[in-house]
């Protein structure tokens, strides 16, 4: 459980680095590509962002409470992501003073690139998700 443990708080920190490193280049490419209205777009994105690190994270959590579920935790993850990028749709949609791209490409590359990073940091941390019962281990080593 120590072993799951730390690798679901190096995948909670790996998230956040790059949900930041994200965030901070879609404001500034934001501003270069399209003015005012791409930086206040990519700042609705980070924050719709802030939303889905927090969902990650406490998501995360749940999968180290309960170790036995983590690959549910990590799927009811990726509900949230979509539902974040469903959610900036529709706001540029009902406001529309906000740029549809920026937001779109701010969060799509967001979820991937946090959705790399949890990957990344999980499977550094090599936890095995099945353990052999024991006359499965008898089995294997008579071979």
């Amino acid at each position: 459980m120590d072993q799951v443990a730390r690798a679901m708080a190096s995948a909670r920190k790996a998230v956040a680095v790059s949900y930041l490193v994200v965030a901070a280049g879609a404001v500034i490419v934001g501003a270069l590509a399209r003015g005012k209205t791409g930086v206040i777009s990519a700042v609705v994105a980070a924050a719709l962002g802030a939303v889905l690190c927090l969902a990650t994270v406490i998501v995360n959590h749940y999968g180290v409470k309960y170790p036995n579920y983590v690959v549910a935790a990590l799927a009811g993850g990726f509900l949230l992501k979509l539902a974040a990028l469903i959610t900036g749709f529709l706001l540029t949609r009902h406001f529309g003073s906000l740029d549809t791209f920026v937001v779109g490409l701010t969060l799509a590359v967001m979820i991937v690139v946090t959705m790399f990073a949890e990957t990344l940091a999980l499977v550094r941390a090599r936890v095995s998700a099945v353990t052999p019962k024991p006359q499965l281990e008898r089995s294997f080593e008579s071979c």
